[in-house]
């Protein structure tokens, strides 16, 4: 084969640096793990550099120019980007009901709205909303944590910028029907809350409120909607019932109570998790959340404990399995990881596509190779177009010393994500090895 003449040492170190962030990370980060409004900052941030890298990446033959020189790829080290490595904390069913106890605690709901909306247009403070919501709720039976977050939905996380105006402790749009139509006041913030939670009740319950009416829809809902009043019993049940067309309206009053309870590593939310599991000692999801919370921590001796609790049994869930392979590889254990991951694959969830990149890159450090190329495949069977399960099959395939299969690979892994620097580092080692004059 015809000697291949290569880049220059200085423009391959130029190329190189072209980022300077690990942006091929980002790529694989767990989706559950980043607020929406996280990952749009991520890549607003990310967004000139990954365009000044597509704008001056270099361009590579489609295949194999030549021999691959044995000794300078003995020498070199490619890259593998990182591991799907976010727990999955349980998050709310999506059956969730409106009546019940709160599940996320209020220094958890504090700490959100804090998180979420610095300045926000209320009358009192957020420790105090918040109490309100738990308190109300807590004497009519209704999930104060679902209330609150339908609040802030309502509200823009009490930001306001519609008809309704912060003055008036209107938290859920009661008698806003739109047309510029701003609807009840009430005198105090808890009032306001009061009301909300009444209204709440008459979807869910046929018993009266326990304290005196202060919700002015109360009796016409029960008048006017016969169908509707004491029959909603979840929060999906809203959809085009309290909000018209209300379209995944509870859905995403659910989403914002799981980005609220979503385990970090601060001390409030391990005593959270910590008081759940007191709540209920004998739920797995109980354990898989403290476990969680444990992770984030890097105390991943106590996470293994519980994600071994979470899915101890004879069907575990997909979730716990792989949180459970998380851990296990964390704690130093990588051969007992994989074998979770095939458990997950083949028992639990055979599309779970980061389990199956998490296997396959443990076969690859493995040197596993042909049972990683085998997981590979069928991972991009089903998402063809995930190139960081083609830049771990170039991997595999340089294993196997199969070198144009290696470069076809990550030719298709550049079209797909040409800012990745992973795979325009491994372009740039293995045309480093190539035979040259």
């Amino acid at each position: 084969m015809r000697p291949y003449r290569k880049r220059s040492a200085a423009a391959i170190a130029a190329a190189l640096l072209l980022a300077t962030a690990p942006l091929a990370h980002a790529a694989v980060r767990e989706p559950s793990a980043p607020s929406a409004q996280e990952t749009e900052a991520a890549q607003q941030a990310g967004a000139p550099q990954q365009a000044k890298i597509t704008a001056q990446r270099p361009a590579f033959p489609a295949a194999l120019p030549c021999a691959v020189n044995e000794k300078a790829i003995r020498a070199v080290t490619f890259h593998l980007t990182r591991a799907y490595d976010t727990p999955r904390a349980p998050r709310p069913s999506m059956q969730a009901a409106i009546l019940g106890e709160p599940q996320a605690t209020p220094e958890q709901m504090a700490a959100f709205i804090e998180r979420r909306s610095p300045s926000p247009k209320l009358s009192c403070s957020v420790r105090e909303i918040v109490a309100f919501y738990y308190e109300e709720g807590a004497r009519e039976g209704i999930r104060g944590d679902l209330a609150l977050c339908q609040a802030l939905k309502e509200t823009g996380f009490f930001s306001y910028g519609g008809d309704v105006s912060p003055a008036q402790n209107n938290f859920c749009g009661l008698g806003a029907t739109g047309s510029r139509e701003p609807g009840a006041s009430f005198a105090t913030p808890r009032l306001g809350v009061r009301a909300h939670i009444q209204h709440l009740k008459a979807y869910a319950s046929e018993a009266p409120p326990t304290t005196a009416l202060v919700d002015p829809r109360y009796t016409l809902l029960r008048a006017n909607r016969p169908d509707v009043f004491g029959k909603i019993k979840k929060w999906r049940e809203l959809d085009g019932v309290w909000a018209v067309p209300g379209k995944s309206y509870g859905e995403q009053i659910l989403a914002l109570l799981a980005e609220a309870e979503r385990p970090d590593a601060s001390d409030r939310s391990l005593a959270a998790a910590e008081a759940r599991v007191q709540r209920t000692p004998n739920d797995p999801a109980a354990y898989q959340y403290r476990g969680s919370a444990y992770y984030a921590r890097g105390d991943y001796a106590n996470a293994l404990a519980d994600f071994e609790r979470a899915a101890d049994g004879k069907s575990p869930g997909a979730d716990a399995l792989f949180d459970r392979a998380l851990a296990e590889e964390k704690t130093g254990n990588p051969q007992k990881a994989e074998k979770t991951y095939a458990r997950l694959l083949a028992e639990a969830a055979p599309h779970d596509q980061a389990a199956r990149y998490n296997r396959a890159r443990l076969l690859c450090i493995a040197r596993k190779y042909d049972a990683a190329i085998r997981e590979l495949n069928a991972l991009l069977a089903e998402s063809p177009d995930d190139a960081i399960a083609q830049n771990a099959l170039a991997f595999a395939c340089i294993g196997k010393k199969d070198y144009a299969a290696a470069w076809s690979s990550l030719g298709k892994a550049a079209g797909k994500q040409p800012a990745n620097m992973d795979i325009l580092a491994n372009q740039f080692i293995l045309e480093s090895c190539l035979l040259s004059h």
